[in-house]
């Protein structure tokens, strides 16, 4: 299983705890998944095995 550390400013701890959290929840997990993906992406790109197919 990952382990994920996530670090938040004050601002993002603000929005998580105000009316609005569901759209601050939304972003956050939106930065979580691009982070996780931007990390794994190296591991996707194998040289010579990447091919580019165009019609």
């Amino acid at each position: 299983m990952a382990q994920l550390n996530i670090t938040l400013n004050q601002e993002e701890i603000l929005q998580l705890l105000s009316k609005d959290h569901d759209q601050a929840f939304r972003e956050l997990l939106r930065k979580s998944l691009n982070s996780i993906l931007m990390a794994e992406s190296p591991a996707q790109l194998v040289p010579g095995k990447n091919i580019l197919h165009t019609n």
